[in-house]
């Protein structure tokens, strides 16, 4: 219960197995100056809550650390470019749902 590398590994094998919610209890008690492992195991969480908060704090207590973030984190938050602070984007989906099914090829698919 005190090994926080077996409380990370341990949660995101729960969320692996979809009970990412009771993955998250362990993971949100932790206080937010934690290994930049655990933090990338806490944002990967956030992401799959659909917490976009949760990960731009992470991305934003990596950054301030100098960790190079992995590129999902980076896309979730917005941020363009790794070589240039404070840069960011919102980015806007490809495409809308109702071009869904031409997305796909396959009308009624999406």
């Amino acid at each position: 219960a005190s090994c926080r590398a077996a409380q990370c590994a341990w949660a995101l094998a729960k969320a692996e197995l979809g009970d990412v919610e009771v993955a998250w209890q362990v993971i949100a008690a932790w206080p937010d100056d934690v290994a930049p492992e655990h933090d990338l195991a806490r944002a990967e969480l956030a992401f799959r809550r659909r917490d976009r908060g949760t990960c731009l704090a992470v991305a934003n207590r990596l950054e301030a650390r100098r960790v190079e973030m992995p590129v999902w984190l980076r896309e979730t938050v917005g941020l363009r470019n790794s070589n240039v602070a404070d840069e960011t984007a919102w980015i806007a989906p490809a495409w809308q749902p109702a071009e869904a099914p031409v997305a796909c090829g396959v009308q009624g698919e999406s």
